[in-house]
C-alpha cells in the first residue's frame, strides 16, 4: 500500500461551552523527511510537543503546514471581549522574577558588587512579563483535548486524499514494472541464444577458444538478471504491503539497486537487442524514481 505525500486535510468544530469555533487545516508537500511547521493560537502555546507527537503517529514523511485557528462567532461586537477565549492583559512570571533577584543578591554578596536592579532592567529580561491566563489550567487542557480530536479528523481527511492519489501512483507503478519484467524476459532469452552460439564457436575453433571464452564471460549477464528480477519482486512486495510508513524510502533504495544492475547489463551486453531492452528498463526505472519521490 502506498500513499502520496501531497494533500490537504481540513476539519472544524464548535468549542464546548464557548461561542467560538476551531478550524484546523493541514497541507502536505514532498520532503525527504518529516518536517512540520505549525501555527497555533495563544491558548495552545506549550502544546507544540504534543502536536508533533500526534502528527508523527499518522505521517512518516513530508513537509506539513498545520494551522489551528480559533474564531469567535458572537454577532454582538460589544460582547466580543466577554466571549473571547484569548488572554487579555499581562502578568509577571513571579518564579523567574524571584530567581533574578536571588542571583542579584548572590552576586553582590560573593563578589562585593554594588548596584540595584531597577524595574526597567527587570522588565527587559525575556519572559518576565507574560500574557495573563484568563482560563484555568483544566480549561486549557479541555481545549487541547478538543484540539487533539479535530487535528485527528483533519489528519484522516489528509490521509484519505493522499491514499486516493497513492492509488493512481500504484497503478502507474504496476504498469511500469510489467514493462520491466517483459524486457527482462527478452534479455534472458537473448542471453541464452548468445551463450549457445558462443559455445558452438568455442567447440569448432579451438585456436580462438580462449578469446571466445573471455568474450562469453564479458557478455554473461546471468547474475545481474537474477538480482534485477529479485529487486523487481521486492518492489512489488513493497507497494502491495499493508504498511505505509517509510515505503517511499524503501522504494528509493530498491530502485537505486535496479538502476545499478541495469547499467551493468548495458555495459556487458554488447548486443543490439539486449541494449534496446536494457534502455527500456533504464527509462522505466528512471520514471519510477521520479514518481517515488512523491511516495510517503
Amino acid at each position: 500500500m502506498i500513499r502520496s505525500m501531497t494533500g490537504v486535510g481540513r476539519a472544524e468544530t464548535v468549542l464546548s461551552q464557548r461561542k467560538a469555533k476551531m478550524v484546523v487545516e493541514i497541507r502536505s508537500a514532498n520532503h525527504k523527511f518529516l518536517e512540520l511547521n505549525m501555527k497555533l493560537p495563544i491558548l495552545l502555546l506549550g502544546y507544540e510537543g504534543e502536536v508533533r507527537e500526534l502528527i508523527g503517529e499518522k505521517v512518516s514523511r513530508g513537509s506539513l503546514q498545520l494551522s489551528v485557528n480559533i474564531q469567535g462567532i458572537s454577532e454582538e461586537k460589544n460582547s466580543r471581549a466577554n466571549n473571547s477565549i484569548y488572554p487579555r492583559g499581562l502578568t509577571l512570571d513571579y518564579e523567574l522574577l524571584a530567581n533574578l533577584l536571588d542571583i542579584s543578591q548572590e552576586l553582590k554578596e560573593d563578589y562585593k558588587l554594588c548596584g540595584e536592579l531597577d524595574v526597567n532592567t527587570l522588565f527587559a529580561f525575556p519572559g518576565v512579563i507574560i500574557p495573563a491566563k484568563t482560563l484555568e489550567q483544566d480549561k486549557n487542557q479541555e481545549i487541547w483535548k478538543q484540539t487533539r480530536k479535530i487535528i485527528l479528523h483533519a489528519l484522516v481527511s489528509l490521509n484519505k486524499m493522499k491514499t486516493e492519489e497513492g492509488t493512481h501512483l500504484y497503478q502507474d507503478f504496476i504498469r511500469r514494472v510489467k514493462t520491466i519484467s517483459q524486457s527482462l524476459k527478452k534479455i534472458e532469452k537473448r542471453s541464452k541464444v548468445i551463450r549457445r552460439d558462443l559455445q558452438i564457436k568455442v567447440t569448432s575453433n579451438l585456436e580462438q577458444g580462449a578469446q571466445l571464452e573471455f568474450l562469453n564471460a564479458s557478455r554473461a549477464t546471468t547474475e545481474e538478471l537474477v538480482r534485477l528480477s529479485s529487486h523487481t519482486r521486492a518492489f512489488l512486495r513493497a507497494i502491495k504491503g499493508k504498511s505505509v510508513r517509510s515505503v517511499g524510502r524503501k522504494l528509493e533504495f530498491i530502485l537505486s539497486e535496479m538502476l545499478r544492475e541495469t547499467e551493468t547489463i548495458l555495459a556487458k551486453g554488447r548486443d543490439t537487442s539486449i541494449s534496446r531492452d536494457g534502455i527500456t528498463i533504464k527509462e522505466e526505472v528512471d520514471a519510477l524514481r521520479e514518481q517515488v519521490r512523491n511516495v510517503e
